[in-house]
């Protein structure tokens, strides 16, 4: 009989010593969510470990609350806190230590796997979602509907859809929105446009949306308010086939492109605009820049612009770019091409612009460069005969030269020390008077004129790009001038 009161006594010690220290802690957690665990102790002393992290997940206490109890002049505390994780791989939740009372109390580890959400079963709601296609290429574009529905009887108080996270998937949202009722379901349609960008099998993770509506079934009864309901809504996932596009190719759809100038024909240092313009459907957003390089030549350009709309279950769209070239002797733009991958014929196309010659009328022809040409135009005896003679020039007016080139060199020597003399003294002296920019502008009488002078500040602020391309078209120069000193003004650019 002293034996059974012995085991007794010290299964209910067991029991008292462990009791104080309580760990609530799920097995499963669910991807991308917080992972919540709960710890009540309770005693007279308490001293809880640090807990900044847990198997390297950074942690926060989402409540944190505190009773106290005097029984027969014992004081016993009772301490509840909850805190929350965001695991993103199934980890070991390590053994705690605790102080309670002067006594160690030690949890268990524990295996912790991370979940995928799973679709939601309910009688008042369901979320479903699809897609118009599953196999697919690389920046294919398509459709995802996402389909919400709940019993239209159900007083709803609050639907918060949590932003998807496509994973691997580029992706906006379309302006599509649809409600109706249907079989005693109230249902909402939203709209996705989806790019894959990457190949291989793709998941759609299950989407998300959170609910709160009052609970007419629920047992409880309150005096003063109905019973409220919360709860999380998830939807199927979607997998997808993806294949890689062909090599060194990033366009997928139906494109055509084109270039044009507003004229060919300019004079010396005017501006001409030079414009890419491709129209289609397919992913616009990867279009790659187009990079304009001519010798001897400026150019200058602003970011292209993209507008693309969803049409007949087509990403339809246009790219626009524009150069300016401000150049002093002739030049040729080259021609661009474009390749992109048409998913129909399953081949791949090429569209190329024209190569644009734009003939600068009062150019200067090098003399060297017109003789030459000259040359090559008389008979061969002449021809020969004037190479002759030019050789025998050149060899006798060589020293003659060398000592005019010797004497030349001297003077403009010491014509440059004496002018950077003079310089440097005007300017101690603060006698130096250059023009100013606003000074030069008031005075110019033409467009022309004035588009010399700010061709070399395109790109430096975009009110004064518009202003300047503006020149060639305006008949009253008087009243863009007012308008372009109000800016160099304001940006203090000195010419």
């Amino acid at each position: 009989m002293k034996k059974f009161r012995f085991i007794f006594l010290f299964f209910l010690f067991l029991n008292g010593l462990f009791a104080d220290v309580k760990l609530d802690l799920p097995s499963i957690c669910i991807k991308d969510e917080p992972c919540i665990f709960n710890i009540e102790i309770q005693g007279e002393n308490i001293k809880f470990p640090k807990l900044d992290e847990i198997a390297g997940f950074k942690t926060s206490i989402i409540s944190n609350t505190s009773s106290t109890s005097i029984i027969n002049s014992t004081i016993s505390k009772k301490i509840n806190r909850v805190y929350s994780i965001y695991p993103t791989k199934d980890f070991v939740f390590p053994s705690l230590n605790f102080i309670v009372d002067s006594k160690e109390f030690k949890t268990q580890e524990k295996q912790i796997k991370l979940s995928l959400p799973q679709k939601s079963k309910s009688n008042i709601f369901d979320f479903e979602i699809s897609s118009s296609k599953k196999n697919l290429y690389v920046s294919e574009s398509f459709e995802l509907l996402l389909k919400f529905k709940y019993k239209t009887q159900t007083q709803i108080l609050d639907l918060s859809f949590i932003n998807p996270d496509f994973k691997n998937f580029w992706y906006k949202k379309l302006g599509y929105q649809n409600s109706y009722e249907e079989n005693g379901f109230t249902i909402t349609e939203l709209k996705f446009l989806l790019f894959p960008q990457k190949a291989g099998e793709l998941v759609i993770e299950p989407l998300r949306i959170d609910t709160q509506y009052v609970d007419n079934s629920s047992r409880s009864i309150s005096f003063f308010s109905n019973s409220i309901s919360k709860e999380r809504i998830y939807s199927n996932a979607l997998k997808f086939k993806v294949k890689e596009l062909p090599k060194n190719i990033n366009l997928i759809g139906n494109f055509e492109i084109k270039a044009n100038v507003n004229k060919s024909q300019t004079k010396s240092l005017e501006a001409i605009n030079y414009t890419i313009e491709i129209v289609g459907h397919g992913n616009f957003e990867d279009i790659k820049d187009f990079n304009l390089e001519i010798p001897g030549v400026n150019i200058y350009s602003n970011k292209p612009k993209i507008e693309t709309k969803y049409i007949d279950n087509k990403n339809k769209g246009t790219y626009k770019k524009t150069y300016t070239i401000v150049s002093d002797k002739s030049y040729t733009i080259p021609s661009f091409s474009l390749s992109y991958f048409d998913k129909k014929t399953n081949k791949v196309f090429t569209k190329k612009t024209k190569e644009i010659y734009i003939d600068i009328l009062d150019s200067k022809v090098n003399d060297s460069s017109l003789n030459k040409a000259v040359l090559e135009k008389l008979p061969k005896e002449v021809k020969e005969f004037k190479e002759k003679q030019i050789v025998k020039i050149i060899e006798e007016s060589s020293l003659k030269d060398k000592l005019i080139y010797f004497s030349l060199g001297i003077i403009s020597t010491l014509l440059t020390l004496g002018l950077y003399y003079y310089v440097i003294n005007l300017r101690n002296s603060k006698k130096l008077n250059e023009m100013p920019l606003i000074k030069k502008v008031k005075l110019t009488k033409s467009s022309n004129e004035l588009l010399k002078i700010l061709s070399v500040y395109i790109n430096k602020d975009p009110k004064l790009d518009e202003l300047i391309y503006n020149l060639e078209n305006t008949k009253d120069v008087d009243i863009l001038k007012k308008d372009i000193i109000k800016i160099l003004r304001r940006l203090n650019l000195k010419g």
